[in-house]
């Protein structure tokens, strides 16, 4: 009988990795398409009342004041804290009262995401109920960014 070749062992080997080590979970991160309506995008302007810089995704909190009057909290969920200093984003662009337009995806209506404790001072903060994925922005000087999202 001939002996397995190189590429049958490599074959099963692979096999066996699969079938010893599972999986890790799916819930770990999400498609962007999962929670936004892809299908559209929107351009609010607003101002910022704070940031969570944090992995996976930045957080960024923000007072959207729409025509009809009032104030809506927004939180928009950015990209990764690399992926946003690649686009040319710091911690010192997005501040507590930087003026900014977002671009991106609203969120899908039975969206609803965990809540999240950061700190003591969260509970001195309106909790969001509109959520947007951001595509990019533009800052009140004019300066423009974009990210690349996870579809």
């Amino acid at each position: 009988m001939k002996a397995p070749g190189k590429a049958a062992l490599h074959i099963a080997s692979i096999t066996l990795s699969f079938l010893c080590f599972p999986a890790s979970p799916a819930s770990a991160h999400h498609a962007t398409a999962a929670e936004y309506d892809v299908s559209k995008t929107v351009a609010l302007k607003g101002t910022i009342t704070r940031v969570d810089w944090a992995n996976p995704h930045i957080h960024v909190y923000m007072e959207i004041k729409p025509e009809r009057g009032g104030v809506q909290e927004w939180d928009v969920e950015f990209p990764s804290p690399g992926a946003a200093i690649i686009a040319g984003l710091s911690r010192q662009t997005l501040t507590t009262g930087v003026v900014l337009t977002f671009e991106g995806y609203l969120s899908k209506p039975d969206f609803h995401p965990n809540p999240r404790k950061n700190s003591s001072q969260d509970e001195h903060f309106a909790v969001p109920r509109h959520f947007a994925c951001a595509t990019g922005i533009t800052l009140s000087g004019g300066d423009h960014f974009t990210f690349v999202v996870g579809i």
